[in-house]
């Protein structure tokens, strides 16, 4: 995963899940199946986990979706 890799998870839908007219986490389970290409470009399943403390990316909607200036992300 270092290298990255394309992973697609089939029960997780192209469309944002919404809830309120507000765009939350679309990881609401604690597991997944993922399909991907392995070596040799073979057709590859996983189950991929995600829970626990520190586990998870943190998920953000509301700043990734606004518009940024240059000077929002100035170092000060």
């Amino acid at each position: 995963m270092n290298l990255g890799l394309t992973v697609v998870l089939p029960a997780i839908p192209g469309t944002p899940l919404t809830v309120d007219g507000k765009i939350i986490d679309p990881l609401q389970t604690t597991q997944y199946g993922g399909k991907y290409r392995g070596r040799q470009f073979a057709e590859c399943t996983t189950s991929l986990l995600v829970g626990g403390e520190n586990c998870k990316v943190y998920f953000d909607s509301e700043y990734l979706n606004t518009t940024v200036t240059g000077t929002d992300c100035a170092l000060v």
